[in-house]
């Protein structure tokens, strides 16, 4: 009598579970369930046992069932990050923040790497530039750029985001010092995006192609 009413719990679990991300669970209780039938007429003292272990699995599937969101809010959950912003929102910041630095750079610098003197709303636009490219880097979090390499935080961080801080702060204090320690980090980060500026254009600059 026993072994048909765990066999039923264990038939309710396999029920609750399925189209869930339990499968492991899933697939364990019905190895068990079939397992323990097979075994009841060779050795009753391990059917029993197998039986046991089914029902408490079953019963904790059936609680996980109830406990547990469904399957694709699961799905949506997990592209979102604990602040609550989307990888897409993610994407989307570091790329304003590439762009934003670009600009900053082709506003000063031409193809050749020849400097430019900026001087009045040219000067202030460079600013602008290099501060919004800050903010939006600020926001990316270093999960997103491991995804894409696993050297990327560092080099994002500490080399491009660090060299335009200097050198912002360098343009703000009139010191070309500081401004030259900020271009001898946007070098290291130059070297780095040189060996993976495909990486970079496919995995944040490139908009994805309509279905």
């Amino acid at each position: 009598m026993i072994r048909i009413v765990i066999t039923i719990v264990g038939l309710i679990a396999l029920w609750r579970l399925w189209g869930t991300p339990y499968q492991i669970l899933w697939w364990a209780i019905l190895i068990l369930i079939v397992l323990s039938w097979v075994t009841t007429l060779i050795i009753r003292k391990a059917a029993m046992f197998i039986f046991i272990v089914c029902l408490i699995l079953a019963v904790a599937g059936i609680v996980l069932s109830y406990v547990a969101p469904p399957f694709d809010e699961q799905i949506s959950e997990s592209k979102i990050n604990p602040e609550g912003v989307t990888y897409s929102d993610d994407k989307e910041n570091c790329k304003k923040a590439f762009l934003f630095f670009i600009n900053a750079y082709s506003l000063q610098w031409d193809a050749d790497g020849n400097r430019f003197e900026l001087v009045g709303r040219e000067a202030e636009q460079l600013k602008e530039y290099i501060r919004a490219g800050i903010e939006n880097a600020n926001k990316v979090p270093d999960t997103f750029l491991a995804k894409i390499h696993p050297f990327l935080p560092e080099e994002f961080r500490e080399h491009l985001v660090a060299g335009w801080k200097l050198y912002l702060e360098g343009l703000d204090k009139k010191d070309e010092s500081i401004q030259k320690k900020g271009v001898l980090l946007l070098m290291q980060w130059e070297d780095f995006k040189v060996d993976n500026v495909d990486l970079l254009y496919k995995s944040i600059i490139k908009e994805p192609e309509e279905p």
